[in-house]
């Protein structure tokens, strides 16, 4: 969720999108410990409109996905240019590779820091004054585990102590940066094993959510869901599908030189295919109940064929195939919102506790009423992030790039 847009407009229109629909979904999420009719919740999501919101985890899988196109395309970009030809020394591919891992933990850790003292503060104070239990005790666990989200690896542990739940996604990025960025780097030296490991961990990561699946009778209904998030939701080794699946868009996008010089029905084929890869993943589940071998089948590859989806529209709006789709999505307007998301990601989840935990009564749920709660969490949390990335997050990045002007001399 970096700023980073690597000239390609239509990637503001994709992490803006995409940014509501998580927001939706976790206002239901972060809510339903405070409605008081929480099993007719649970029925409403067996309705066309709430079984959409619900499917806001896809979203998750976008930003994957669009990461790992943005982490390759940057790389490659700047190798195929300079026509790279010679070998490089492993001391300065090293060097390379740890300057990369530096520019990334600075641009995101300070923002990140100062939201889990936000976090600390905030639920310690609620756990004094609220009606109302706090079940994510993130005020205990950030003050004991606070070091985990500094490294990058509290998606390792349980969910039961981790500090800032939603970070998770963070942890996940982080890992899939070094290990995509390791593999590019390794590429300028030994390109063929580098293409050997990559897909090895694309294959692995597809048979490993499948088995993880099936060994848990894994069955996806809301409840099951709920209960088995840490193996099947949080694991980088679960999640890492999609960012792959970004990386090989990007390749095909380099390659091609940004042209696709194709038949007009072989684009609209093509975009149908997309379309039905998106439609089949979103709607698969709509109403329908699988057994534990066929969700073990949609486990392993539901989130990559989303993926594929994504970075269809990716490759075409890059190779000018993008038609109305990359008008709407590269429109100038999303550019200031969609700098925001890194600080409207971190922030929302504590806009929707906090005025939770500052009410005097339960929540009724109400189909209408939880929509119009959902648009103005948005609104509050876009109003929030523009204070925390002008006072935190602003700051740290133009220090960054006279930091990284310094080091290039």
């Amino acid at each position: 969720m970096k700023s980073e847009d690597a000239g390609i407009p239509i990637i503001h229109g994709l992490r803006f999108f995409s940014m509501i629909w998580i927001i939706l979904l976790h206002t239901g999420y972060f809510s339903i410990n405070f409605f008081d009719n929480r099993f007719f919740l649970l029925k409403k999501l067996d309705d066309l409109f709430f079984y959409v919101i619900y499917s806001g985890t896809l979203a998750v899988d976008t930003f994957f996905c669009f990461g790992g196109f943005l982490v390759s395309y940057l790389y490659l970009k700047k190798v195929m240019g300079k026509n790279i030809r010679t070998p490089h020394n492993f001391l300065n591919v090293t060097k390379l590779y740890l300057l990369a891992l530096m520019k990334r933990f600075i641009r995101l850790s300070p923002t990140f820091m100062i939201l889990i003292g936000f976090v600390q503060i905030n639920e310690t104070w609620y756990s004094k004054t609220s009606l109302f239990y706090i079940t994510e005790r993130s005020h205990e666990n950030c003050q004991k585990y606070w070091w985990r989200n500094i490294l990058y690896i509290h998606n390792l542990f349980s969910v039961q102590d981790m500090c800032m739940l939603w970070s998770w996604y963070l942890a996940n990025d982080m890992q899939f940066f070094l290990t995509i960025n390791f593999l590019l780097f390794l590429s300028l030296m030994y390109f063929k094993v580098a293409v050997i490991l990559f897909f090895l961990l694309f294959i692995s990561s597809i048979i490993l959510s499948g088995y993880l699946s099936y060994i848990y009778n894994y069955i996806p209904t809301f409840d099951k869901q709920f209960n088995i998030f840490e193996p099947l939701y949080f694991r980088p080794w679960i999640r890492i599908g999609p960012y792959l699946v970004g990386v090989i868009a990007a390749y095909i996008v380099l390659k091609l030189n940004n042209k696709l010089l194709w038949k007009k029905k072989t684009i609209i084929l093509f975009w149908i295919l997309g379309s039905l890869c998106n439609l089949s993943v979103l709607f698969g589940l709509y109403q329908n109940r699988l057994s534990v071998l066929a969700a073990a089948f949609y486990v392993a590859l539901g989130r990559n064929v989303w993926a594929i989806g994504i970075a269809w529209i990716l490759i075409a709006c890059c190779t000018n195939n993008g038609g109305i789709v990359n008008r709407i999505l590269s429109w100038n307007v999303w550019i200031p919102l969609s700098r925001l998301t890194y600080a409207v990601f971190l922030i929302h989840p504590l806009v929707i506790s906090s005025v939770n935990f500052l009410s005097e009564t339960s929540i009724h749920f109400d189909a209408l009423a939880i929509v119009i709660s959902g648009l103005g969490y948005v609104v509050a949390s876009y109003v929030c992030s523009y204070v925390i990335s002008l006072m935190f997050e602003m700051p740290y990045i133009s220090l960054m790039k006279e930091g990284m002007k310094y080091l290039n001399k």
